[in-house]
């Protein structure tokens, strides 16, 4: 699975919000494991060239089976290698990550449409995500500081 951040055509303060708090993590990103990853705003997403994904490949590849696992359940918590990879980095918290995994939602809740539903499903999403996303990062975090100390 690899990542996708699509922010709309329109220019709302939702895709200014996402332009945002996003840019700076794909910028991040890009230079940290050396690949090119642009926000899209289209449905289909970006083209990932062929190098990029075996650069993320290779170095998803250096970690065990274990924490291969780790990464695997993270992905599927907030929907992203990107956000996955950097907190596993410490370039952002395990809260941050869940925010931006769900920006939208929060956005709905605090923003535009603050009286409606959004509002209570953005607290499950908080109590069931940071939880489990906190819960594959941190084996992540310790593999990594038994693979430095060895």
């Amino acid at each position: 699975m690899f990542p996708l951040v699509l922010i709309p055509k329109e220019e709302t303060e939702l895709c200014k919000l996402q332009a945002q708090e996003w840019q700076p993590i794909l910028d991040w990103f890009c230079e940290r494991y050396n690949v090119q990853i642009e926000s899209s705003r289209e449905i289909t997403g970006p083209h990932i060239s062929q190098e990029t994904k075996s650069v993320l490949r290779k170095h998803l590849q250096s970690y065990s089976l274990w924490a291969v696992h780790g990464f695997s359940f993270a992905v599927e918590t907030v929907k992203s290698l990107i956000l996955t990879l950097c907190c596993v980095d410490r370039h952002i918290s395990v809260e941050k990550a869940v925010l931006l995994s769900r920006l939208e939602e929060e956005f709905q809740a605090t923003g535009v449409v603050s009286n409606g539903p959004m509002s209570s499903v953005s607290k499950i999403y908080k109590q069931d995500f940071l939880p489990l996303f906190s819960s594959s990062i941190s084996p992540l975090h310790q593999h990594l500081s038994n693979q430095n100390n060895s």
